[in-house]
């Protein structure tokens, strides 16, 4: 049985919690990110991702949830595990990203991005929503027109890595509630 530290709680904050998790098996956790990616990179292929958006705009976005499916799965406890600055984050880098294509034909490309990754890098951290493998998100983004069939792409495989990772806080992330609580006993008694 491998063990991982203990780095914080759920919400990304250091200390303890009732809801920090251990990670019980890691291979599991492996097999199942593996299993995301697969499911993830089949959606990109089968839906011909590249040939409608551009030559390498589906490399960038796989780049980008195979970072993020590492840290949702093999870093739960760390700030960037957490899901709801992975959705945060997502839809930020998504959104300025886009406003990016658009300024793209009027400022060039490296302006553009020059532009655009600062930003987003600030709105992740102004939103408490930092998550740095939705940065290339953002730049897939600004240099492919990804439309509204590549957000909803985006947006299922979202979804993919969130159920996933919640079937493995129930499955293998074994929830340390009792311990705490048994520990908070202990010091109320002394």
């Amino acid at each position: 049985m491998a063990r991982s530290k203990r780095r914080g709680n759920a919400n990304g904050a250091g200390g303890t919690s009732s809801k920090t998790y251990r990670l019980d098996k890691k291979p599991v956790a492996v097999v199942m990110l593996a299993l995301s990616l697969v499911i993830i990179i089949y959606a990109l292929t089968y839906t011909n991702f590249d040939i409608i958006h551009g030559r390498g705009a589906s490399a960038i976005i796989f780049a980008s949830f195979a970072g993020s499916g590492f840290v949702l799965f093999m870093a739960p406890n760390t700030r960037g595990g957490n899901i709801k600055r992975f959705v945060k984050s997502y839809i930020a880098a998504g959104v300025l990203g886009e406003l990016g294509y658009f300024a793209l034909p009027y400022l060039g490309i490296y302006i553009t991005t020059a532009l655009i990754i600062p930003a987003t890098a600030l709105v992740l951290e102004g939103t408490d929503s930092v998550h740095a493998p939705a940065i290339s998100l953002a730049f897939a983004f600004i240099i492919y027109d990804v439309g509204l069939d590549g957000i909803v792409l985006v947006a299922t495989a979202m979804v993919i890595l969130i159920v996933v990772r919640m079937f493995l806080e129930r499955a293998a992330f074994v929830v340390e509630r009792e311990v705490v609580r048994g520990v908070a006993k202990v010091r109320r008694a002394l």
